[in-house]
């Protein structure tokens, strides 16, 4: 008895507790980034802020300078001649950033650099450095005005002297400042035109900053310490939104972002006013209590703010808040998600009870049960009747409904972990846990018979129609009855842990094999894992919006467009500015109607749907180029303080320093972390490489050759920056040079022409040699011959003749025919001894000249013409013709020829002259016979042996012979032969 009362009065004592903490706390969290001097910053109190062009950000402290590309920090002092805590900061045409306090200092991408302050300025300090039109820096200093141009500061003349308090340039590069106790002024040419005029209300009015609205392009902000107002069509007023009462502090900046919200830095935190939006920022939502001094908007749209005492924070916006242990709740492990308009949205902690947050309130409560694990909640739903069902690890089954938690009976074995809660279309709540399934009749508990195992998710997918899932695959239940006849084909055997009906297709989430989906119309099932870009194949949960598939794996939040027609998935990742490495949780995913909610091991994730980040592309630069030798460390191409070469400019390396460290880096400011880089070098590699995170490429023994190295930031939604390069020539040594080649080719044809060349000549030589010998010998035995043959013939001609002549004394001279008989032999002795005379001629070497032919055809016209009545006219051959060497047969065959034609002439012209004429031309020897005779026609056939003779011989010359006559007329005979080489 005592007991049972002890247990009410406990059980009703824990009810009244948790009814006591259901109180107000704290609310969502914002998404920021903070950077301290943890991070590398110079220190915590951040004054100004500033990005470049290379969108780098520079951040004025009181400790210095730092410069911030996203992941580290370069910091510069005084002593590097770094101006002291800068009151502003601006870029020139030239890409030099400038730093005004009580001098200018400018970095130059190399060194800080400080100009020589002109005397008058005294102790003033530079302020409000803007950049104009032609990229020279305007700025002011007290009651003056200044320019920066050519590294020299030039004085500008005022029409008034008041105090300049604030500059600022439009969005067409005129600029603006604000004159104490006159008004708003534009400078247009060398002359400044009113904009607004102050008046009496706002004389002694300090104008710290100048806006210029980006959606209303002719209304501009004027904000002071205390006051912000608006400047439209030359009137001045306080600005109209009366959201501005709830700013509190004294106003230190004011930016306006894309969307034409204003963002305002005081000295109690940040607050953002929209068109019909008003938000603060502050350590209960993810930001900081301290004063904020400025505010920077990159070129990525994020927000970065300047802190006192905090160091830096980046907004990334708003595309997603955050429920964690900073709003104070129990526990940030949220396993369970349920909700509506009427309740708001539940979360149920791993061992902190329940969290409801409902209008931009926190509250949370305790389940009235014992043990350690009762605070577990690993299930929500909400029925028809608003009662919140409840599924704890160990503490059963509850409910809760106007106020109270009741539990609901459980199985025959005690409380069991409920791993699902859902509510079919009739209303009836099933439960899917270790033990089976169940469903409620009433508030009884009734278990399907015919199931046996576990169940760990469950979902109704059709009228009548439940699926389970299991660590073995599926169960189709219908009608309250098993469907064994129901396969999923692929699914037998996979751990499944959450089912989602998306119109006709069926979503299973499984542990390790990623996502299947289902076509119920065809039964076509396809399977997509983190190689198709899933974050993880563990998928916990599943939900969708309107139009997107929302997963929570165990590496973070996916959010997919399906395509009906195709089954095929896009993987999106606009729901988020940067990668959130969390893991997701079976049963903790929800789309309220507005807002997808996402539980997770680091608290509740909260997207809009309609909202999509705009992504931009990251900026990569090549910072060194590194010749790598033994004891060589060579900067070829500098890093921003090392500027050696030009970057597109194509460098020309020796062989020998054909080792290559390439350093770049990237700057992608709204999550450094998530850059890869690619890379290739052209010459050795047509692809880029994979994506790395590596900053530095080595390339060792590079052939000679031209090359190109380019690099590019790549983001995993596929953006990437511009690609960057770097060229250059490794020059091989001069004898793998194409010219040397050349040369050595060339030599070595120019040796074997060499070598034939002389292999020829010495053949020709060798061939010349020989023929002399054989020339010489043929002349010696020509010489022999004709020596022997005129000393045996002549001698025997000579004898016959005398003894012709001893028998011619001995005849009786009336014995007429004897004598005449004697005679004849006589004179066929002496016509053979002539007729030898030829021969003995031709075999004599010294006959081989055409100056010897000739004399010998002179000799012989001569004697042959001689007392006949025809005059022989040939001159002397002349004594160059000498040179002309002939060969035996020209000497012999020419003789004859013209001697036949002489006789010819002789015995048939009639002729009173003969000539003989002889020419030689371009190695054409020509020897031309005529006369003044009768003449013949030479139509008629002329077969005589003579003139068959002069032809054959002609023709062993290679020779031509013409005869030109006519009856009646002279005739021309003419010879042709060419010149032995």
């Amino acid at each position: 008895m005592f007991t049972i009362l002890s247990k009410i009065i406990f059980r009703s004592f824990i009810v009244m507790i948790s009814l006591v903490l259901n109180q107000q706390v704290y609310g969502q969290r914002y998404n920021f980034k903070n950077y301290d001097i943890e991070d590398g910053l110079i220190q915590s109190q951040a004054q100004r802020i500033f990005q470049d062009r290379e969108h780098n950000l520079w951040i004025s402290t009181f400790g210095g300078i730092s410069r911030f590309n996203g992941r580290d920090f370069t910091n510069f002092i005084s002593s590097d001649g770094a101006a002291g805590t800068a009151t502003a900061m601006a870029e020139d045409g030239a890409g030099r950033v400038w730093f005004a306090s009580r001098t200018l200092s400018y970095f130059d991408g190399q060194n800080m650099l400080t100009l020589k302050k002109p005397a008058k300025y005294g102790k003033g300090i530079f302020h409000h450095l803007v950049k104009a039109k032609d990229g020279n820096l305007w700025g002011a200093v007290g009651y003056e005005m200044f320019m920066v141009k050519d590294l020299r500061v030039h004085a500008v003349v005022l029409p008034w002297k008041v105090s300049v308090d604030a500059m600022a340039t439009d969005p067409e590069g005129n600029i603006h400042a604000s004159f104490r106790h006159k008004g708003l002024y534009r400078l247009q040419g060398k002359t400044w035109h009113r904009v607004t005029s102050y008046g009496k209300i706002y004389d002694q009015l300090a104008v710290r900053n100048i806006i210029f609205d980006k959606i209303r392009k002719h209304t501009i902000y004027l904000q002071s310490f205390g006051d912000f107002l608006s400047v439209e069509n030359g009137k001045i007023a306080a600005y109209a939104n009366p959201e501005i009462k709830k700013i509190h502090g004294a106003i230190l900046a004011v930016k306006q972002d894309e969307s034409g919200s204003l963002w305002f830095c005081t000295t109690a935190g940040l607050f953002n006013i929209g068109y019909d939006t008003f938000r603060s920022f502050n350590s209960s939502n993810g930001f900081t209590d301290n004063a904020v001094n400025d505010v920077c908007l990159d070129n990525a749209g994020n927000i970065w703010l300047a802190t006192e005492g905090s160091g830096i924070f980046r907004f990334n916006g708003d595309m997603y808040v955050r429920f964690d242990q900073t709003q104070r709740l129990p526990n940030e492990v949220i396993m369970s998600l349920a909700g509506n308009k009427r309740q708001g949205i539940w979360m149920g902690t791993f061992g902190g009870g329940l969290v409801n947050y409902k209008n931009n309130q926190l509250s949370y409560y305790k389940i009235p049960a014992d043990g350690p694990r009762s605070q577990s909640i690993f299930s929500l739903y909400i029925d028809r009747e608003e009662a919140l069902w409840i599924g704890t690890l160990r503490a059963g089954l509850w409910k809760y409904k106007n106020g109270r938690f009741t539990q609901t009976p459980q199985s025959p074995t005690g409380p069991y972990l409920v791993n699902g809660i859902i509510g079919d279309h009739k209303g009836q709540v099933w439960v899917s846990s270790p033990e089976g399934c169940y469903y409620y009749e009433g508030s009884k508990p009734v278990k399907l018979s015919d199931y046996k195992g576990s169940a760990s998710c469950i979902a109704e997918i059709g009228k009548d129609s439940i699926l389970l899932g299991s660590d073995n695959g599926v169960t189709l239940i219908t009608n309250k009855r098993v469907d064994l006849s129901y396969k999923i084909p692929g699914i037998e055997g996979k751990n499944i842990l959450s089912v989602k009906k998306y119109g006709r297709f069926i979503m299973l989430a499984t542990a390790i094999d990623g996502l299947y989906i289902l076509n119920t119309h065809n039964k076509k099932v396809k399977n997509y894992r983190q190689a198709d870009g899933l974050y993880s194949n563990a998928v916990y949960s599943i939900t969708s919006d309107n139009r997107n598939i929302w997963l929570g794996t165990g590496r973070g939040i996916n959010k997919l467009r399906l395509d009906p027609a195709t089954m095929n998935i896009t993987i999106l990742n606009d729901h988020r500015p940067i990668r959130l490495v969390v893991e997701a949780n079976q049963n903790a995913a929800l789309f309220d109607g507005s807002k997808i909610w996402i539980g997770t091991a680091k608290g509740a994730f909260v997207y809009d749907p309609l909202k999509t980040m705009k992504f931009t592309r990251p900026e990569v630069k090549i910072q060194t180029v590194r010749i790598s030798q033994p004891g060589v460390d060579t900067v070829v191409k500098g890093t921003p303080s090392v500027k050696l070469l030009e970057p597109n400019k194509t460098h020309s390396l020796p062989y020998k320093q054909n080792n290559l460290v390439i350093s770049y880096s990237g700057i992608y400011l709204s999550d450094q972390d998530a850059l890869r880089y690619q890379y290739r070098l052209v010459g050795l590699a047509d692809n880029f490489s994979i994506p790395v995170r590596n900053t530095t490429v080595n390339y060792l023994s590079i052939p000679e050759g031209s090359y190109t190295f380019e690099v590019k930031a790549v983001l995993e939604n596929g953006m990437s920056s511009s690609v960057k390069s770097f060229s250059f020539v490794i020059v091989p040594p001069f004898y793998r040079t194409t010219p040397f080649r050349i040369l050595v080719f060339l030599l070595i044809v120019l040796l074997i022409f060499l070598t034939q060349s002389y292999l020829i000549t010495r053949k020709e030589k060798r061939r010349l040699l020989i023929q002399s010998i054989t020339r010489e010998e043929k002349r010696k035995i020509r010489e022999q011959t004709a020596e022997d043959f005129h000393d045996d013939m002549g001698n025997k001609l000579t004898r016959i003749s005398i003894l012709s002549d001893i028998l011619a004394s001995k005849i009786d001279p009336d014995k007429i025919e004897e004598r005449k008989l004697v005679t004849q032999i006589k004179d066929t002795a002496s016509a053979l001894y002539n007729g030898t005379k030829d021969i003995l001629w031709a075999l004599d070497p010294k006959a081989d000249n055409l100056y010897e032919i000739l004399s010998h055809l002179y000799y012989f016209g001569s004697d042959l013409f001689s007392n006949t009545g025809i005059t022989f006219h040939f001159n002397e051959p002349e004594s160059s013709f000498k040179k002309i060497k002939l060969p035996m047969e020209y000497s012999r065959n020419v003789t004859m020829i013209f001697k036949e034609l002489l006789n010819n002439v002789l015995k048939h012209s009639d002729a009173k002259n003969a000539w003989l004429n002889v020419s030689v031309t371009n190695g054409e020897i020509k020897i031309e016979l005529s006369d003044d005779g009768k003449g013949f026609d030479t139509n008629k056939s002329h077969s005589g042996k003579g003139m068959i003779n002069i032809r054959n011989r002609s023709a062993r010359l290679k020779g031509d012979v013409t005869m030109v006559s006519e009856t009646g007329k002279s005739t021309i005979t003419t010879l042709k032969i060419q010149q032995p080489g």
